[in-house]
C-alpha cells in the first residue's frame, strides 16, 4: 500500500489527501476483505518511512511491515556516486518538486537544474530515447519530456545538476553516510 503523498518517484496523478487515519481505515478495510476471502497476505506500507518512529506508527495502524527506499541512498552500500549521496545528506522536504515523467505520471524528485528545465519544458532537454526501456514512453513515442533512464543514470553517476533524483516525501538531512548495518540497527 502506497502512501501516495510521501512515496518517491512516480505516484498516481489522482492521489488524494492522505493521512494516518485514512491509511488506518484503508488497512483495516483491506485486512477485513482479505480475511473474508480467506487470504493471509501481509499489508506492507511504503512512502514516508524514514526512522523507527515512522515504522512504529505504521505498525500501530495495522501494517504488517514497511518498505523503505530513500533513506538507504546515504548508505555506504548504495552504488550511486558519492556526489549523489552527498546531495541527499543535505536534503529537506522543501527541496522536493513534482515533475512530469515520460511514463505519464507525476514524479517526486529532488529539485535541481534538471527539474527546473523539465518544469519549464526547456528546449535544452535531451528528448532522445536511449534504451527503449518502457512499454509506453512519452519521450520515445511523442518526443516530449525526457529519457527517464538517461536522467536517472546521469544523476546516479554523480551529475547532480543534470540528472533526475527521485526522493521520498519524508526526506530529512542526514549527518553522514553510514553502513546499512548501522542504519538497520537504528531502524530495528
Amino acid at each position: 500500500m502506497e502512501h501516495c503523498k510521501l512515496i518517491g518517484g512516480h505516484f498516481a496523478s489522482q492521489c488524494e489527501e492522505l493521512d494516518d487515519s485514512t491509511l488506518e481505515t484503508t488497512i483495516a478495510q483491506l485486512q477485513a476483505y482479505l480475511d473474508r476471502i480467506g487470504l493471509n497476505i501481509p499489508i506492507i506500507v511504503t512512502g514516508g518511512i524514514w526512522d523507527r518512529s515512522d515504522i512504529d506508527r505504521m505498525l500501530a495502524i495495522g501494517a504488517a511491515g514497511v518498505q523503505i527506499g530513500t533513506r538507504f541512498i546515504t548508505t555506504a552500500e548504495c552504488d550511486a556516486d558519492r556526489q549523489y549521496k552527498e546531495f541527499h545528506l543535505q536534503a529537506h522536504v522543501q527541496n522536493l518538486v513534482t515533475v512530469p515523467s515520460p511514463v505519464g505520471k507525476p514524479a517526486r524528485a529532488m529539485g535541481n537544474k534538471f527539474t527546473e528545465d523539465v518544469l519549464k519544458n526547456s528546449p535544452t532537454l535531451e528528448k532522445r530515447c536511449i534504451a527503449n526501456c518502457l512499454d509506453s514512453c512519452l519521450c520515445r513515442d511523442k518526443k516530449i519530456t525526457y529519457c527517464l533512464l538517461q536522467a536517472l543514470s546521469t544523476a546516479a553517476q554523480g551529475d547532480i545538476e543534470r540528472g533526475l533524483m527521485f526522493s521520498g516525501g519524508a526526506v530529512k538531512p542526514v549527518v553522514k553516510i553510514l553502513p546499512v548495518a548501522e542504519l538497520m540497527a537504528a531502524l530495528t
